[in-house]
């Protein structure tokens, strides 16, 4: 502490834990809402106390302290304030930021699928991370393709899974009759002399 001549007392502290207090001591003449330790007006937090989590409320766009996260959320309580963030784009519940901390796959989502204890993009399925997807691999030429299907079925280039042949086709390219490469031989039935 320093002391000058008139005998008034300085504290010795950074700008920045001065504003803090400043903060702490104003949001406390605000009464910030319940659960809430730190807030600028009377509906906007900045902190929360423990166990809540600070979660942004893109309708009022106001930070919030829950119990929860939500869907597709986590609370992260590696740094002070604890704040709800992100699940992996694959995720429906999880732990943490990472697929392996997944508790529920999104199922809904095209490409996702359930590997064990991972929420992955199937083996038909690029990750797009940039855009948070699983992207469909392109369609290859049937030709070319080493996707090999059942008799009666067919690869569909278009869903990249192997499709059933039209009912008279034995085997085919295609769903429709033209597009056969054999018919199945219906022979009429013999009948007794």
């Amino acid at each position: 502490m320093k002391v000058d001549a008139c005998n008034l007392v300085e504290p010795d502290i950074s700008p920045m834990k001065l504003l803090e207090a400043v903060m702490v001591t104003y949001s406390y003449s605000l009464a910030c809402p319940e659960k809430c330790a730190v807030c600028k007006t009377s509906n906007k937090c900045f902190d929360c106390f423990t166990p809540f989590a600070l979660k942004h409320d893109a309708a009022s766009n106001q930070g919030v302290c829950v119990d929860y996260c939500g869907k597709e959320l986590y609370k992260d309580t590696s740094s002070a304030p604890w704040t709800c963030k992100n699940c992996d784009f694959r995720c429906l519940a999880c732990t943490g930021p990472s697929n392996t901390q997944c508790l529920e796959c999104d199922l809904s989502k095209a490409g996702v699928v359930n590997r064990g204890s991972e929420c992955v993009c199937s083996e038909k399925h690029n990750t797009d991370f940039s855009n948070e997807v699983c992207s469909p691999l392109p369609c290859r030429d049937p030709v070319y393709t080493d996707y090999q299907c059942l008799e009666n079925y067919f690869f569909n280039r278009f869903t990249l899974e192997c499709s059933k042949c039209h009912s008279l086709c034995s085997s085919c390219f295609g769903p429709s009759t033209e597009e056969y490469l054999s018919l199945i031989h219906i022979s009429e039935p013999t009948r007794p002399y």
